[in-house]
Parts: structure tokens; C-alpha cells; sequence
């Protein structure tokens, strides 16, 4: 590059939108593509745009984009926009973004406020490391070659949680990254082949896959194949937290046929008794095609293809329904058959006209009849209550857990995130209509 062009000042600014990623329903490599590109360019082309820095980040900037249309004066959040029309997910920021975030609101309250000129840049954390006091200052033994982005797998039955699971050396899973280490839900690792090792104490896989990080994945997978299911419920029997899955329990004793290999899920995302229906549905077209007993032979190849598509269409709208975090509440007797209440059962209400009840090669899950909240569908009320539960806590000048704001739909970790958070402007505005509540 000619050195005269090096004397002028960049005239652009690397921009990402913030709190969001390309959906893994419709793109699994994480990439947008061309559909997600032209929607976003059609959606901004001549319009006037607006951005808020919500963090830099190696000289990105994450920011939050707005489009303020010319002929109503509309401000549409093109962030929003993308999630509500399936091409994006609501995303949680890396820690560096957060961070950097935490420092630019405490530079923007504090006497000394950023300038103007200089709201671009990125903002570095105050703690001098050379000044900082010996007091601050330890010794710390480092181990390695590690990395704090390294991940292990874990075994979901009753036996392979008591062992070390390992992937074989050669594998391309051998060493395992989280590329969002933000991003708590729990992702799934298939294995073709398992083996033990000479002294039973670990299991090793080979021929693995790391699947899509979709939310519920490993919850739905296991609850699509599981001979039997128990669904698990909160103490306000409100939404379902958890399933034992696995052969059932004896009809006489009431005990796990085969406890070694029946599976406690804990929910991190809400599933309900549509999600029940849908999973039932995807089970009863794999009885009619594998179980049948050969019925399915004289159907006409048009019945055939109609079943499949419809099973697929049932498989995709299980995997593509947009589901919310779920806070894990694990159950406290875990690996026990018959705890939900026999009144509180839903019976599946299905029978299949080929096959008897004990002869179906999967047998149809049963819901748990749950209450929903008093104020449920009332979101405003909702928000008036979320508004009241933060302001006595910042009273209290005391936070025992992680409180969300539902007017911003964002996570506070500790108590000075949430006296940040508040003091925001955009926190601010949309308080205002609560302020008498």
C-alpha cells in the first residue's frame, strides 16, 4: 500500500451484530448464507441506519443495528427482525464482549465520561497490573498444555456416569473446543462403537460425531428412541424439568427393569405437551413403517411417501420450534420409577390399527398434567412484577442468584451487573411506563 494513503484516518469500521447468531435450524454450519445475506441487504438498502456500540472486541464492534424508515419514521431493530423471521437466534455475548461492555457503562456514569470523539474505541479495564498492590498480587501454579476451552464428554446412563469417558487418539474429537463458551446448554456426542477398558474403569468411543449445538437436542433425541419415559415436574407442577428414560419399571415391584441403563434428563429448555404430541406422532409413523409387521407392504408407494413426509414434517417442527432457556432444577429422587401422581397422568389417547398395545416397537409417551402460572399470558404484569423484584433488590443491596430483566431480556450475573444494567438508557426508556407501578 502507498504510503501518502497510510497518512489518511480508516474510514471503516468492522461491524457484527450483537446478541444474536446464525439460526442452526436452517444454517447447522453456522454460517450465514446467500438467503440470509440478501434479506439483510434488502431489509437496509437505502434506508438511514443507526447503530449502538454495545462492545469492542479486538477492534470489532458488536453493535446493535436500527432502521428508521423515511416514509412512517418507523425504527425497526433489524436483530429482532432476524430472529422473528427464522434466520437468526437470540445468542448470549462472549465474556470479552461482556466485559468490555461492563467497562464502557462504568467509563459512561463515571465524572469523566467518554468523549464523543472517542466512543469508537474500545474501552481497556482499569486494573493496572504493574501499579496494582502487593496485596493483589499471588503466585498461581500453571498446568498444562491445557486449554480452559477444552471440553469433556460425560455419560448420560446410570453405569457411564460412575466412568471416565475417552475418545480414541486418532479421533478428530480427541481433543474437544467449546467455541461458545458462553452458550451453557449441553451439546451431544454419538459414538458408533463403545468399548471398556482392561480395568472397567473408563469407556472409550470411536466413529464419534459432535452434533449441531441445537438447544434440547440431547433432550429430544433421547425422549424420540427411549423405550419408556417418565416425565419429572416442578414443585409447582408449572412446566416439566426433567425425564427418566429408559426399559420402565417392573409392573409387580414397581422397581427399573434395568436400572444400569435408564437415563435422568434435566431440561435446559422448556419442552411441553406439544413437544409430547410431536415426538408420539414421529413414534407412531416409525411403528407403521418398521413395526407393522409387514402391513405396510400393500400400501400403494404414494401412502409410503405420504407417511415418511409426514413424519419428517412432525421431526422438523420439533427441531425447529424456537425454544426458551430453562433454569435446570434437577429432581431429587432421580433414577426412581412411579413418582408422578396417577391422577396427574394424560393418557396418549393413540392406538394403531396394525399392532396390539404390548406388541408396538415403540410405545407412546404419556404427558403430566401441569398448571400454568396464574399470569400466564399477561406479559405486562409479568414486567411490572420483574420490575418490583429489582428494585428491592437493589434496595437490599443484596442478589442470591441470577436475576433476568425481562424488559431487555438480559442475564445478570452478580449486583453490580444489574446496578449497570439499570442505569442504562435503553433500560431506562423502557421503565418509564412502570415507574408508577
Amino acid at each position: 500500500m502507498p504510503a501518502q494513503l497510510l497518512e489518511h484516518k480508516f474510514q471503516v469500521v468492522k461491524c457484527t451484530l450483537s446478541g444474536i447468531k446464525p439460526s442452526l435450524v436452517r444454517f447447522p454450519d453456522g454460517r450465514w448464507n446467500d438467503v440470509a445475506k440478501n434479506f439483510f441487504m434488502n431489509q437496509i438498502r437505502g434506508q438511514q441506519l443507526f447503530g449502538k456500540i454495545f462492545s469492542i472486541v479486538r477492534g470489532e464492534m458488536r453493535i446493535e443495528l436500527v432502521v428508521r424508515r423515511p416514509d412512517n419514521a418507523e425504527q425497526v431493530n433489524i436483530q429482532e427482525l432476524l430472529v422473528r423471521s427464522g434466520y437468526a437466534e437470540v445468542a448470549e455475548e462472549s465474556y470479552l464482549s461482556q466485559q468490555n461492555h461492563t467497562y464502557r457503562e462504568e467509563a459512561r456514569l463515571d465524572e469523566t465520561q467518554l468523549d464523543t470523539k472517542a466512543a469508537w474505541k474500545s474501552v481497556k479495564s482499569p486494573f493496572n497490573y504493574e501499579t496494582a498492590p502487593k496485596q493483589a498480587r499471588r503466585m498461581v501454579r500453571l498446568r498444562g498444555p491445557c486449554s480452559p476451552l477444552e471440553v469433556k464428554p460425560y455419560g448420560v446412563t446410570l453405569t457411564s456416569r460412575m466412568r471416565v469417558v475417552k475418545v480414541e487418539q486418532d479421533s478428530i474429537n480427541f481433543v474437544l473446543l467449546d467455541d461458545e463458551p458462553q452458550d451453557k446448554h449441553e451439546r451431544l456426542l454419538v459414538a458408533g462403537h463403545l468399548s471398556l477398558s482392561a480395568s472397567g474403569d473408563a469407556i472409550r468411543c470411536r466413529h464419534t460425531s459432535l452434533m449441531p449445538s441445537f438447544h434440547g437436542l440431547p433432550a429430544l433425541v433421547t425422549l424420540l428412541f427411549t423405550p419408556c419415559m417418565e416425565l419429572r415436574v416442578n414443585k409447582k407442577k408449572t412446566h416439566y424439568t426433567g425425564a427418566l428414560c429408559g426399559l420402565g419399571p417392573d409392573p409387580v415391584t414397581g422397581r427399573s427393569l434395568f436400572p444400569d441403563h435408564d437415563i435422568e434428563l434435566t431440561f435446559d429448555t422448556c419442552i411441553d405437551v406439544d413437544d409430547v404430541l410431536l415426538i408420539n406422532a414421529v413414534r407412531s409413523a416409525v411403528n407403521l413403517g418398521v413395526g407393522s409387521d409387514g402391513h405396510i407392504a400393500n400400501w400403494a408407494e404414494s401412502a409410503v411417501s405420504g407417511l415418511q413426509d409426514r413424519a419428517r414434517q412432525k421431526l422438523l417442527s420439533l427441531i425447529r420450534k424456537q425454544r426458551k432457556p430453562l433454569d435446570a432444577d434437577v429432581f431429587m429422587r432421580q433414577n426412581q420409577w412411579n413418582q408422578v401422581d396417577p391422577d396427574d397422568i394424560i393418557h396418549h389417547g393413540l392406538d394403531d390399527e396394525f399392532m396390539p398395545e404390548d406388541g408396538r416397537l415403540l410405545q407412546y409417551h404419556n404427558g403430566v398434567y401441569i398448571d400454568p402460572p396464574e399470569d400466564e399470558g399477561n406479559e405486562e404484569e409479568l414486567r411490572a412484577d420483574n420490575v418490583r423484584m429489582i428494585r428491592d433488590i437493589l434496595n437490599r443491596k443484596r442478589m442470591d442468584d441470577v436475576v433476568e430483566c425481562r424488559l431487555c431480556s438480559v442475564r445478570c450475573h452478580c449486583l453490580r451487573d444489574l446496578t449497570l444494567h439499570v442505569s442504562t438508557t435503553q433500560h431506562r426508556e423502557r421503565q418509564t411506563p412502570y415507574d408508577d407501578s
